[in-house]
């Protein structure tokens, strides 16, 4: 997949800020919980093909738009751009959503999961959750290389899980269902840092030669 246009700046919004209500602060949150949503919900439905990525993001049609910190009016009225709107932040919102639903059912119905090994994956997974969310706000004020140091540790992060999965029970029906999920979902998590990396890179670059 390629991320480049979600890390664009449009320098026709310059110099423009919206200053919005509580209320329009929650419509909006609200706004972008359903995007995350319609984002869970296409993935469940074709996390077996292995496009999906593409496919998905094709399908949410997300616009390009800035993430440069400020709030901007579009042409046709008013588009507030926040980092909430970062299609990696929802994507990856969704994925982790996915990811929790997932272990919920594993810890439930496999009586040999001893609470050590979950909770061994339960501190890597927030980590790496952390880590997405701070690069991401990090790309939000344009601080590239930061975002790069926080996406990189994203990648470690899944990488670590990934090698400690040989920590899970014997393989049996329910156990290769969840191994299946959750090893797409940690593939899914690394190839969005791995393309925030990338754009984080160019960005930078561009960012130079203008200066």
């Amino acid at each position: 997949m390629n991320l480049e246009g979600y890390f664009s700046q449009d320098e026709s919004d310059e110099g423009y800020f919206l200053s919005l209500s509580e209320r329009g602060w929650h419509s909006y949150l609200d706004a972008v919980d359903s995007e995350a949503g319609k984002f869970f919900r296409l993935f469940i439905e074709s996390r077996s093909i292995s496009n999906h990525l593409d496919m998905i993001f094709a399908e949410m049609k997300w616009k390009k738009v800035i993430f440069d910190g400020c709030d901007c009016p579009n042409e046709d009225g008013v588009e507030v751009v926040t980092f909430h709107k970062n299609p990696v932040l929802i994507a990856s919102k969704a994925i982790f959503f996915f990811i929790e639903r997932i272990w919920d059912v594993l810890v439930a119905e496999e009586k040999g999961l001893s609470a050590g090994t979950c909770w061994r994956f339960a501190k890597i997974i927030a980590s790496m959750r952390e880590e997405m969310l701070s690069g991401i706000a990090s790309v939000d004020s344009c601080e590239y290389i930061l975002g790069i140091c926080h996406f990189k540790n994203v990648v470690a992060a899944v990488n670590d899980v990934l090698s400690s999965m040989w920590k899970l029970p014997k393989p049996g029906a329910k156990v290769n269902g969840f191994t299946n999920d959750f090893t797409v979902s940690l593939f899914d998590i690394r190839e969005l840092a791995w393309q925030s990396i990338v754009m984080c890179n160019i960005s930078e670059k561009r960012y130079n030669e203008g200066s």
